[in-house]
């Protein structure tokens, strides 16, 4: 299945899709410095909607790549059908809708082990997984998704969409015109 999620690796300045700087579904776009050492690369694989169970599959998978140093880094940019992960330091009373009630809307319910609570990952909700050596400059993890926060909103900004962080969360969250804002 590995192989149906993948697609071929490009540079960036090839032009390929649409014609309207769309990338098709499944390609890999190397990005870096055109003339830097191959370390500076990063293949970004753009997979579409894929399965949460297959992601982390396909992560782990990725990941003893890596740390082989059979690849470079590498940044997945997926879409899940609806699903809730239940991190470690998740509860059931954390989830507020009926499981049952989730099931008949076709909501998987998914124990991740990682960290963190409850969180929702749907169609059109862009989910970035990067599998990156963070040797030796980037060892900081905290430091390293703060860094992170602050890539995306300037991302965002870029693109009129105006985002931003919560203290003592991790993450990058929209506002939405019209609802209250979330967490």
């Amino acid at each position: 299945m590995r192989e149906e999620l993948r697609g071929s690796v490009m540079h960036a300045e090839e032009p390929r899709g649409s014609g309207r700087g769309e990338e098709p579904r499944g390609s890999v776009m190397r990005t870096g410095e055109p003339n830097a050492a191959p370390a500076a690369w990063c293949d970004v694989e753009r997979l579409g909607q894929v399965p949460y169970s297959r992601g982390l599959e396909l992560q782990a998978e990725l990941v003893e790549e890596r740390a082989a140093q059979r690849i470079p880094d590498r940044l997945l940019l997926l879409e899940h059908p609806h699903v809730i992960t239940l991190g470690r330091n998740s509860r059931p009373e954390h989830v507020r809708a009926d499981p049952l009630l989730l099931a008949r809307r076709g909501v998987e319910m998914f124990e991740c082990g990682r960290g963190g609570d409850v969180t929702y990952h749907g169609p059109g909700q862009l989910v970035a997984y990067p599998i990156l050596d963070l040797r030796p400059d980037r060892c900081d993890l905290h430091r390293y998704l703060r860094d992170l926060e602050r890539v995306l909103l300037g991302v965002l900004d870029d693109h009129g969409v105006q985002g931003h962080t919560v203290p003592g969360r991790t993450g990058v969250w929209v506002r939405r015109p019209g609802r209250p804002d979330r967490p």
